[in-house]
């Protein structure tokens, strides 16, 4: 099942669980933890058996193009745990 939700509304061990596999994944890498990242905007996630099996991050910005403001979106942290990996999952997710 996958999941669309505002960053803001999930729930604190949602975001303790994803902030969890972001450092697992990336927490070994020192610019990663030198750098202060954008909060996302929204976060889908993908459960097998209510667990979380892959998820990403979207973040929202506005960028000038020929000096009109246009509104684009940046995707972060396409993750899937080990566990789950080999699945399609993510692509699934995207």
């Amino acid at each position: 099942m996958i999941k669309i939700n505002k960053y803001s509304d999930l729930s604190d061990p949602t975001k303790d669980t994803l902030n969890s596999i972001i450092n697992g994944e990336f927490g070994h890498i020192p610019i990663v933890n030198e750098t202060e990242w954008a909060t996302p905007d929204w976060t889908i996630i993908y459960y097998e058996n209510n667990m979380i099996a892959t998820f990403y991050n979207i973040v929202e910005s506005e960028i000038l193009i020929d000096d009109k403001l246009v509104k684009v979106g940046g995707i972060n942290n396409v993750i899937t745990p080990k566990a789950f990996r080999g699945n399609g999952y993510s692509s699934k997710a995207l």
